[in-house]
């Protein structure tokens, strides 16, 4: 990402070149999340009710795939 900057920056700074960006999005973090469904039944809890309180939780954020059951 750096070595990206200094390339866009020293191409704005050129008069021949003109809108000059990246080509792609900066990193950002993931996670990824997996319920342990026989611990989750063995604490009362149904997976439906994980699976609910996680999607609460990330309710502000955006989310591009999550993997329920082995499907996207």
């Amino acid at each position: 990402m750096q070595a990206m900057g200094t390339v866009v920056g020293k191409a704005k700074d050129n008069h021949a070149l003109f809108g000059v960006r990246p080509n792609s999005l900066p990193d950002a973090p993931q996670w990824d999340m997996k319920v342990d469904r026989v611990q989750a039944q063995a604490m009362g809890l149904s997976v439906s009710d994980v699976y609910t309180a996680i999607q609460m939780m990330l309710a502000p954020v955006y989310v591009n795939d999550f993997v329920y059951g082995g499907r996207v």
